[in-house]
Order: C-alpha cells, then sequence, then structure tokens
C-alpha cells in the first residue's frame, strides 16, 4: 500500500504540483472535521459515503505524512 501512495504522491508532486496543495488542504479539512468529532450521520446518512469520507481522510493523511517525511 505505501508504495502506491508513494507513487501517487511523486506522480501528482510532479506533474500537477497545485493539484498537491489542494489534496494536503482536503487532507486538513478531513482532519479537522474527525479531530472536532463532527456527527458524520448530519451529514450523510448514507453508510457508503461515510465509509469512503473515512477511506479519504486516511488516504489524503498518509499523502500528508509523506509529504512531510519528505521535506526533513
Amino acid at each position: 500500500m505505501i508504495p502506491f501512495i508513494h507513487t501517487v504522491h511523486h506522480f501528482i508532486s510532479t506533474q500537477y504540483p497545485f493539484l498537491m496543495w489542494m489534496i494536503y488542504a482536503i487532507a486538513t479539512i478531513l482532519l479537522v472535521l474527525m479531530i472536532i468529532d463532527i456527527d458524520i450521520k448530519r451529514i450523510t446518512p448514507n453508510n457508503k459515503v461515510r465509509i469512503v469520507l473515512i477511506a479519504g481522510c486516511v488516504f489524503f493523511t498518509l499523502l500528508l505524512l509523506l509529504f512531510v517525511k519528505e521535506m526533513r
């Protein structure tokens, strides 16, 4: 899984740097929503959408952590 994420990160950061910053913004927003423990059931009653939101949060967080690791 990590090699896939690294490949996606490298491709997006070299080909579309603005898109990479938008991904970091999305990751930050998703993390804030998860940290303040917003009731996702109020946003959507659909379980599939909630699963996609949580999976997106995890994926974007891994991309963000990979970026921080490369900055060191």
